[in-house]
C-alpha cells in the first residue's frame, strides 16, 4: 500500500524564496512610477503655487532632470 503526500500543495523552497525578491521589485517600480507622477506634477505647477510653496523654477527644473531611480 503505497502512502500519498500531499507535496503537489506545497511551493518548493526556491518558489518561496521567489516571493521577497517579487515583493521588492513591485515595491521599487510603485515607487519609481509615484516618483515619476510627482516630478510630473511639480512642473505642471505655475509661478503662483511655486512662490507659495517656496520652491523656484531653477529647483523644480533640477528636480525634473533626475532620473526616475533617484530621490
Amino acid at each position: 500500500m503505497a502512502i500519498q503526500t500531499n507535496d503537489h500543495l506545497f511551493a518548493s523552497r526556491s518558489q518561496v524564496a521567489v516571493v521577497p525578491v517579487l515583493m521588492r521589485t513591485l515595491e521599487s517600480v510603485y515607487h519609481w512610477w509615484t516618483r515619476t507622477s510627482e516630478r510630473q506634477t511639480l512642473a505642471n505647477l505655475d509661478e503662483r503655487t511655486l512662490r507659495d510653496i517656496g520652491i523656484s523654477k531653477a529647483d523644480v527644473y533640477r528636480e525634473a532632470l533626475k532620473p526616475f531611480w533617484r530621490s
